[in-house]
C-alpha cells in the first residue's frame, strides 16, 4: 500500500514538472517585401600598406651655368662678339620628396645661412667636358665669369665643373638645378649658337666665320637673314596687352631669284629644316606680327627658310627678342 502511494506521488510530481516547462520559441524573420530596404553589415575594409612619400633634407650648393645675355636654355650670339658665361653657386637647404618608387614628387630650396664655404675648384672648356685636378683651389665666390669670343657659326657647348670645400676641408655636396642628386662634383654645359652678324660687312667678318660662310654658300645657293625690330634686344608694355613686332626678311641667291619663304615661331631657334613645319608663302621684305605680353620676361622667336625659283633652299635663319609684360598699376 505504501509503495502504491509513493508511486502515485512520484507520478504527480513528474506531471507538474512537465506542465511547468515552457518551450522556447524560435524566430524566423520574414523575407523582405519587394522594394523594402535591406541591411547587410559591410565587411571590414582590406588593409593597404601603401608607403608614404619620403622626405630628405640636405645642405648643398646649387650650380647654375648661363650666358649673361640669355633668358633661355641656350644663347644666340652674333659671330665676332663675346659670350660671357656666368657660373653661379648658391648654398641652399635642399628638400626632396620622393614617392615609394624613388621618383621625385616635389623639390624646394631655401637659403643656407652661414654656410661656412671656404674654397672651390672650377674649370671651363669648349666642346668637351673638363676635369678637375684637385690642385687648383681658390677662395669660394658666388659667381665666376668666363668670356668666349664667338668665332664660329652654329652650335657649340661651354662646359664647367665645380667642387666646394668648407672651413674644415670637408667636401660640400653640390647639385644641378635640372637634377636633385647631390655629389662631391657637379658638371654642366650650356649651348652657345653663333650666328651671322648681318650688320657687319662680309670682308670684316672674323676669319673662321668667313670660312663658314663660304662653305654655307657652296652648300646652299640661297642665303639670307631675319631681324626683329631692327635688331633691338627687347620691347615691352602692360601684361595682357597686344603689341606689334616688325620683322625684316632678306635673301639672295646665286642660282636664281628668291621667290618663297616659310616662317614659323618656336620656343627657341629651330635649326633643323625638317622640323620647320610651316607652309611656303611668297617672299616679302617685311611683315608685322601681333603678340600678347605675358607677365615678366619671355623670349619671342622667329624662324625662316628661303627658296628660289629653281627649288634651291637656304639654311634656317632665326632671330629673337625679349618681351616684358609689366603688371597693371593698382588703382587708388
Amino acid at each position: 500500500m505504501t509503495s502504491l502511494k509513493t508511486a502515485n506521488l512520484l507520478a504527480f510530481f513528474l506531471l507538474m514538472i512537465t506542465a511547468c516547462t515552457v518551450a522556447q520559441p524560435t524566430f524566423n524573420p520574414a523575407p523582405p517585401r519587394p522594394g523594402q530596404d535591406t541591411f547587410t553589415p559591410a565587411a571590414p575594409p582590406a588593409r593597404t600598406d601603401t608607403p608614404s612619400p619620403q622626405l630628405s633634407i640636405q645642405k648643398a650648393v646649387e650650380v647654375v651655368l648661363v650666358e649673361e645675355s640669355s633668358l633661355g636654355y641656350n644663347a644666340e650670339v652674333a659671330a665676332g662678339n663675346t659670350a660671357r658665361m656666368r657660373l653661379s653657386l648658391a648654398p641652399v637647404i635642399l628638400s626632396v620628396m620622393r614617392d615609394s618608387d624613388g621618383s621625385v614628387n616635389s623639390v624646394s630650396t631655401r637659403i643656407w645661412e652661414n654656410a661656412g664655404l671656404n674654397e672651390m675648384e672650377v674649370c671651363f672648356s669648349l666642346d668637351r667636358p673638363c676635369s678637375l685636378s684637385g690642385q687648383m683651389w681658390v677662395p669660394f665666390q658666388a659667381e665666376t665669369l668666363m668670356d668666349y669670343p664667338v668665332n664660329w657659326l652654329g652650335s657649340h657647348k661651354v662646359w664647367a665643373e665645380v667642387q666646394v670645400r668648407d672651413r674644415d676641408g670637408n667636401s660640400v655636396p653640390v647639385f644641378l638645378r635640372s637634377e636633385v642628386t647631390t655629389s662631391t662634383q657637379a658638371q654642366t654645359s650650356y649651348e652657345v649658337i653663333g650666328r651671322v652678324n648681318v650688320k657687319t660687312p662680309l670682308e670684316k667678318q672674323p676669319a673662321p666665320v668667313l670660312t663658314a660662310l663660304m662653305a654655307t654658300q657652296s652648300s646652299f645657293p640661297v642665303r639670307g637673314s631675319v631681324i626683329i625690330e631692327g635688331g633691338s634686344c627687347c620691347k615691352g608694355g602692360l601684361a595682357g596687352s597686344t603689341i606689334q613686332l616688325n620683322v625684316t626678311f632678306d635673301a639672295s641667291s646665286t642660282a636664281g631669284k628668291v621667290t618663297e619663304m616659310r616662317v614659323s615661331s618656336f620656343m627657341g631657334c629651330q635649326k633643323d629644316a625638317q622640323a620647320l613645319d610651316a607652309p611656303w608663302e611668297p617672299f616679302v621684305r617685311s611683315k608685322t606680327y601681333a603678340t600678347t605680353l605675358a607677365i615678366n620676361w619671355v623670349g619671342w622667336y622667329i624662324n625662316v627658310q628661303y627658296r628660289n625659283d629653281q627649288g634651291n633652299l637656304s639654311p634656317v635663319y632665326c632671330d629673337d627678342i625679349s618681351l616684358e609684360g609689366s603688371p597693371p598699376q593698382p588703382t587708388q
